[in-house]
């Protein structure tokens, strides 16, 4: 059973199952499929307005416009879920 699936350029780039496997779509490789996951993350992220105003405001501040992204997403997430005050 198919727990969640990424499609790019209209092609299954990678699946994970209910049980933790997961499946390439023909021609993909763990990274192109990595790649293609970040794509429809990045599009779909529900904060991201968020993200962005808080980006600005920092800007405001003198901060960088371009923030180095630590290398774990979910812990910049945390942190910037941290900043504006969300859980």
């Amino acid at each position: 059973m198919t727990f969640i699936s990424f499609h790019f350029n209209e092609k299954m780039a990678v699946k994970v199952n209910s049980d933790g496997t997961i499946e390439y779509g023909e021609s993909y490789t763990p990274d192109e499929a990595a790649k293609a996951f970040w794509e429809v993350v990045k599009l779909y992220h529900p904060y991201a307005q968020e993200i962005a105003t808080l980006r600005a405001a920092l800007a405001k501040c003198g901060a960088p416009a371009v923030m180095a992204e630590p290398e774990d997403p979910f812990t910049a997430y945390d942190r910037a879920m941290k900043i504006i005050g969300r859980p």
